[in-house]
């Protein structure tokens, strides 16, 4: 498992993004909510709770971006 933060431009970490061994990745705000998941078998992420909002890892690191 790999622990990432993820900054602003301002250099303020705004979340974190969990990547564990088989790939798949969660991405939480710095205060904790789950805001996303990543499916390395799929190559799909989706918000949390909700839809697939599209195909990539990157997509992961922008929902901390919103």
């Amino acid at each position: 498992m790999s622990l990432e933060t993820i900054r602003d431009r301002q250099g303020k970490p705004i979340g974190t993004v969990e990547t564990q061994p088989n790939g798949s990745a969660v991405a939480k705000k710095v205060a904790g909510p789950v805001v996303g998941y990543y499916d390395a078998k799929t190559d799909q992420v989706r918000e949390a709770g909700g839809p697939v909002i599209g195909r990539g890892k990157g997509m992961l690191y922008s929902l901390l971006h919103d």
